[in-house]
């Protein structure tokens, strides 16, 4: 069992969750039944009229979520979350690895934690440049984030591609298997950032 803190500004009950947090959540939803603890940090729901509020921590389809506050905060707030779980002692070791969902920058977290941190990237921006030799492999969910990751110097040999196929031609079992290729592979980039750091 792995313990996974996943960072995603929106999660999926959001009104404003589009394909990154439904994309997410299938795959929190099936590490989740496989038996790992997933925690997934996001940020609390605007203020007025879209739709009920929800609690700022609840369990959902097995995902225990943590809402932080308002949205042009969530980089912040995940920082000093992160921070928290830091300087609380043997609270670090709750986890065994963090999943950065990137979707134009990647949060400012792996200098402040021993947690293995695992991108698993939507959109780059055109900003961000690679390491020679990143720490670790970086997840590109998208065709064009694997090209993005590529233009910004990534090295091959650390991206690890877990694109979709397109779901709309696809029957309801075939579906099931796709996100369930998706999440092995996945699964799989996990175990290999963790073994990695230890």
């Amino acid at each position: 069992m792995k313990r996974i803190l996943v960072f995603c500004a929106r999660d999926w009950l959001n009104p404003g969750a589009g394909c990154v947090e439904h994309y997410v959540h299938e795959v929190c939803v099936r590490l989740a039944a496989r038996g790992n603890y997933v925690a997934w940090v996001a940020c609390s729901f605007p203020l007025f009229g879209h739709g009920v509020r929800r609690p700022r921590t609840e369990v959902v389809d097995g995902i225990q979520i943590a809402r932080l506050g308002i949205r042009p905060l969530y980089r912040l707030m995940a920082g000093m979350f992160l921070a928290r779980i830091e300087k609380n002692p043997g609270a670090s070791g709750r986890y065994d690895v963090i999943i950065d969902c990137v979707t134009g920058y990647p949060l400012p977290i792996a200098e402040k934690t021993q947690i293995p941190v695992a991108p698993l990237v939507f959109n780059l921006s055109r900003k961000i440049q690679g390491a020679e030799e990143p720490p670790g492999p970086v997840i590109a969910a998208t065709n064009t984030a694997r090209c993005q990751l590529v233009r910004a110097g990534f090295p091959e040999n650390f991206i690890v591609q877990v694109t979709m196929d397109r779901m709309d031609d696809m029957d309801k079992c075939a579906r099931q298997q796709s996100w369930d290729k998706t999440t092995e592979i996945i699964l799989a980039t996990i175990e290999s950032v963790v073994h990695t750091v230890h």
